[in-house]
């Protein structure tokens, strides 16, 4: 795109001006993270300070000066999108997703090493769908979620002599469709 404007003295203001409008607004991932650990905490929202009020954009919160302790987006003082927390040496330690502060979406946790511990989905707060949990980088147990109970049928998985996976129990619990309780 091509401006073609008089050669004045408001030439320059001119273009900045429009520069910044075709811009467009900063994002809040265009935004410097706030250190989360100098926001106040109160009854679930996250305030700035002096004003109290909600905050809204990324975060970040140290372990030290070099690795992240936990990492994500803030909307109205709530966590809204991908929220990581990791351990100390900068392994992921959970990833989940949240919908106007509550859990929604895919998580995933890990052991220190690396390996996965749980697996799962959030709906309105409440597991729901496919869950799995791992111990010693072996599944441990499957099952499914609704609404926040279990359903269906869990597998739970004991290592065997051999080291490969043997079902230890298998547990029927009220088949996964929708209920009204």
């Amino acid at each position: 795109m091509v401006l073609l404007l008089p050669q004045n003295k408001m030439t320059r203001p001119t273009l900045l001006f429009m520069a910044f409008l075709l811009s467009g607004q900063a994002s809040l991932d265009a935004q410097a993270p706030a250190n989360l650990d100098l926001l106040e905490l109160r009854r679930g929202v996250y305030l700035e300070r002096p004003s109290f009020e909600p905050y809204s954009g990324p975060v970040v919160s140290m372990w030290d000066g070099e690795n992240i302790r936990e990492r994500g987006t803030l909307v109205q003082g709530r966590w809204d999108g991908v929220r990581e927390i990791f351990y100390l040496d900068g392994q992921l330690a959970v990833k989940e997703e949240y919908d106007r502060g509550e859990l929604h979406g895919p998580f995933e946790s890990y052991f220190r090493h690396g390996s996965p511990s749980d697996r799962g989905t959030y709906v309105n707060g409440r597991l729901d769908g496919p869950y799995e949990s791992y111990w010693i980088r072996q599944l441990a147990e499957r099952g499914s979620w609704l609404e926040g109970r279990e359903c269906g049928e869990w597998v739970r998985f004991f290592p065997s002599s051999s080291y490969g996976l043997r079902v230890e129990s298998t547990v029927a619990y009220p088949a996964c469709s929708l209920r009204n309780d």
